[in-house]
């Protein structure tokens, strides 16, 4: 996922990777992101196997903001499998025209493709809204000894 400060697709964002040619295929947004001081953009890349096997065949989409903004269909092989993840710029390929002009925060990785209903959810409800397993096994553990005490003080009071 990387920003895209040239040509026709300045001001966008784009979902790329290197093939051994090495040409970027990839989904590039439709919507320009303003250079608006303080706006807050939801970004999900998603990519879709279609073959099952090597995913060489596939569709990559971004979603801004909940809504499906860019898509593309690809064939194209890939040798970044196993690789580096670049997030905000274009991994090897060193080029300041492809960072990415701002700050980024809450990164996720799904080990499935997003659909537009998941994507939308996850743009109205933030991240902070998935409960960490540390804090429910804190309030298990609370409920437990609060249950446990209730117990002791009634067997005391027999």
């Amino acid at each position: 996922l990387q920003g895209t400060n040239q040509g026709a697709n300045a001001g966008r964002v784009a979902f790329f990777w290197q093939n051994p040619s090495p040409i970027f295929p990839g989904a590039t947004s439709t919507t320009d992101l303003d250079d608006t001081l303080n706006a807050w953009y939801h970004i999900v890349a998603v990519w879709e196997d279609t073959d099952g096997d090597t995913g060489d065949n596939g569709v990559r989409s971004i979603y801004i903001n909940g809504v499906l903004e860019g898509t593309e269909s690809t064939a194209q092989p890939r040798n970044d499998v196993g690789g580096n993840t670049a997030i905000g710029r274009a991994g090897s390929f060193d080029n300041q025209n492809f960072n990415f002009d701002g700050q980024i925060d809450d990164v996720a990785f799904f080990n499935y493709p997003l659909n537009s209903e998941e994507a939308r959810w996850l743009r109205n409800n933030s991240l902070n809204s998935i409960p960490e397993p540390a804090s429910f096994g804190l309030l298990a553990l609370g409920g437990l000894l609060l249950g446990g005490r209730r117990a002791w003080r009634g067997i005391a009071e027999a």
